[in-house]
Order: C-alpha cells, then sequence, then structure tokens
C-alpha cells in the first residue's frame, strides 16, 4: 500500500516531542502528514533555532506517525477490533506505565504496539541494525511495549511470504492474534 505524498509539517507552537499523523483524502487520492512539535526547547538565545534539527528525532518519529496510516485500518476492522478486545487482559500488567504515555486503553495500547513494530522492521529494511536494536530496546525495557517481541516472531512469517500476503492488511488478523496467545504468567517482569 501506497499513499499519494508524505509531508512532514514542523509546528513550532506544539509542546516538544509531540506530534500526530492526518490523512487527507483528495478525490481517489489520500495524503499523509506529520505534523511534528520540536525535539528539543527552542533555544532562544539562537535565532533560527527552533527544535527541528534533530536528524534521527525527525526520521524516527516521520516512521511512526506515517507508520499510523497503514496500522489504524487494520486495527478497525470489525474482526481485528474483536481480537484487540478479546485480549483486553494483557493492558492490565503494563497500565500504569501506557497511561502515562496517554494510552489509557488495551485497544490504543495494542495499536501502539503494532506501529512501534513497523518502526523496527523498517530500520532493519534500511540495513540500520544499531537503530532498530536502539528502538527495540528504548520501546520495550524502558516504554514497556512488552509484548513486542511476540510481534516480531510473527511478522518474520509475513516478510518470508510476501507472495502471498500481498500486503499487511492480508496479513493483520494473524498478527492480531498473536496477542491472544500471549501467556503474561510466562513473561519476564
Amino acid at each position: 500500500e501506497e499513499f499519494n505524498s508524505y509531508n512532514i509539517i514542523p509546528s513550532p507552537i506544539l509542546f516538544p516531542f509531540i506530534g500526530f499523523g492526518l490523512k487527507i483524502k483528495n478525490h481517489n487520492e489520500i495524503d499523509i502528514y506529520y505534523v511534528a512539535g520540536p525535539f528539543d526547547e527552542p533555544d532562544s538565545t539562537q535565532k533560527y533555532k527552533y527544535g527541528f534539527d534533530s536528524f534521527d528525532d525527525i526520521r524516527e518519529m516521520s516512521v511512526h506517525e506515517f507508520g499510523h496510516s497503514f496500522i489504524n485500518p487494520i486495527c478497525e476492522v470489525p474482526a481485528n477490533k474483536k481480537l484487540i478486545s478479546n485480549s483486553s487482559h494483557l493492558y492490565e500488567p503494563i497500565e500504569e506505565y501506557m497511561s502515562e504515555q496517554a494510552y489509557g486503553d488495551w485497544s490504543s495500547c495494542a495499536n501502539e504496539h503494532l506501529v512501534r513494530l513497523g518502526e523496527i522492521r523498517i530500520a532493519l529494511a534500511m540495513n540500520d541494525s544499531i537503530a532498530s536494536n536502539r528502538i527495540r530496546r528504548k520501546y520495550i525495557e524502558e516504554r514497556k511495549f512488552i509484548y513486542l517481541p511476540n510481534l516480531e516472531d510473527k511478522i518474520l512469517e509475513y516478510e518470508n511470504n510476501r507472495k502471498y500476503y500481498k500486503n499487511i492488511m492480508d496479513f493483520s488478523t494473524e498478527l492480531i492474534n498473536v496477542f491472544a496467545e500471549i501467556d503474561t504468567t510466562k513473561m519476564k517482569n
């Protein structure tokens, strides 16, 4: 799947590290946008320094926000919504961490797991194992997206069978079903 255009809009009026994605449909074409807040506090002592000079942050956040344009639709498929809902018990072990990050329910948390999975896999597809490992470690250890390893194991099936699965939507039910297979009693704390 692809979109007509991918656009980044820097917004110095947003709080640092705040960003969001948008989709705009124009006839049969869809343009996607990442509206980015600065990546650090603006420096009033330096002219024209607004907090948008971090290449790594822009790249990572762009992949994340653009990723929602691919992942959100698969999470909205009725069968997939039901699968996500049926695994809502997975939210309890990470609720405190997720709610602090503004993911106040399992549905949004599951969606964020899938988007972050995409970030890791895209870094690997770009032959950047250093970034992939850094992203993985940050999300699992620091931000407690603890179900990512389970999803990573499953996504290999999709990546190795692209002749059969034309796009992520074709594989979405199998991927989301991973949540139902997770046994939290066997996970490391």
